[in-house]
């Protein structure tokens, strides 16, 4: 049975014969020539093998289908949109007087009001969690938090908003923000509830105490962490920014680690590696958002079960006391006769400043000392 339809190569035919050879309707020479060879599907991996290249052209293609599915088009509009809009605009009542605010200080004030909301409600979450495995400070209340830690926890936010590039993102009340930061609160208390990672990222620990599987974990960590450091810096370098980041990367780690790393009471508290970490995922595509608001969640998550505890921990505490003569610390000081100036409304004051005895890593020694 003939096909109904005649074939490209017959229509081909047709209309090459039909006009005289080497000439066209009015009367101009037309040289035909042969129709360009197609080119062959670019492939995501050229230099690859079969058995990787084939899978990757899969993934490609699939990801092309799914990225022109209208649904697909409508759930990306629902996670990439903020609740409210970032450019807001108003007029005072009984007035005619209109306000507008621009986005980036918009932007600022959501992040730093759900920064805090989000705070609470973890805050309630780790404590309400049944079973009751998620680790935290009993003694912690939220009126603590309020007394104590606010006014760094917003100090904290600002640095993150602004080295972070949050005022050229859209608004982070958007699912493609508060999911990840969600995800963040969950994997660290359940990260915490397992019982070979309960110790600390001190010196000590690491050396004195980790187990294997702690070993295993952190450097499952690094290698998420330089994955993701390689797909910034490519897109950094791509749109040239790679030296303002790189010039902001080496402030940032100078400033929050590389002073006090020698310390031997150096305790980083999961608060502090998340917030040192994500304010670098600063790119403006999805996967940096993801990665910057899930370590927020972690250092969210931090704050809300232990508080915002220094990273010098009891020796900062101890210092901060000796130096402002505090009265419990009347148990340090030298009972000699001998007294240095004493200020007002202070029983004694320390000749010489007491000294606060720190664990040993190097011979892991720790008796009658505090372990970081």
């Amino acid at each position: 049975m003939e096909p109904l339809l005649p074939s490209d190569e017959e229509i081909d035919m047709v209309n090459v014969t039909d006009e005289p050879a080497g000439v066209d309707t009015v009367g101009v020479e037309v040289k035909h020539q042969p129709a360009a060879p197609t080119a062959p599907a670019r492939s995501l991996c050229p230099s690859c093998p079969s058995f990787i290249a084939r899978p990757a052209s899969y993934v490609r293609t699939m990801i092309r289908t799914v990225s022109e599915d209208p649904h697909f088009a409508k759930l990306c509009w629902v996670f990439s949109t903020p609740l409210i809009p970032d450019d807001l605009s108003f007029t005072l009542p009984r007035t005619s007087i209109k306000v507008e605010l621009d986005p980036p200080r918009v932007r600022c004030v959501k992040f730093l009001l759900i920064t805090l909301a989000a705070m609470r409600f973890d805050h309630w979450l780790i404590r309400t969690t049944e079973p009751s495995n998620w680790e935290r400070d009993l003694n912690f209340e939220w009126e603590q938090f309020m007394l104590y830690d606010l006014q760094s926890v917003m100090l904290d936010s600002m640095w993150f908003f602004v080295v972070g590039r949050y005022y050229e993102r859209p608004g982070c009340d958007r699912l493609a923000f508060l999911a990840p930061l969600v995800g963040g609160f969950i994997f660290w208390s359940e990260l915490a509830a397992m019982d070979w990672s309960k110790y600390s990222l001190s010196m000590y620990d690491i050396m004195c105490r980790w187990p294997a599987a702690m070993f295993l974990f952190i450097g499952s960590i690094l290698f998420l962490v330089a994955f993701m450091t390689v797909m910034h810096v490519y897109t950094a370098a791509k749109e040239r920014i790679l030296a303002g980041r790189l010039c902001e990367i080496a402030a940032t780690v100078y400033v929050f680690l590389l002073v006090n790393i020698s310390d031997p009471s150096m305790h980083l508290h999961h608060w502090f590696t998340a917030f040192l970490i994500g304010q670098h995922a600063n790119q403006k595509y999805w996967w940096s958002l993801a990665a910057s608001a899930l370590m927020w969640g972690g250092y969210v998550n931090g704050v809300a079960a232990w508080g915002r505890d220094p990273v010098l921990g009891c020796k900062a505490a101890f210092w901060e006391s000796a130096n402002q003569f505090c009265p419990f610390m009347d148990c340090f000081w030298e009972d000699d006769d001998t007294k240095a100036p004493t200020p007002a409304g202070v029983t004694h004051a320390p000749t010489p400043a007491p000294v606060f005895e720190e664990a040993d890593w190097r011979t892991c020694n720790a008796t009658g000392r505090l372990i970081p």
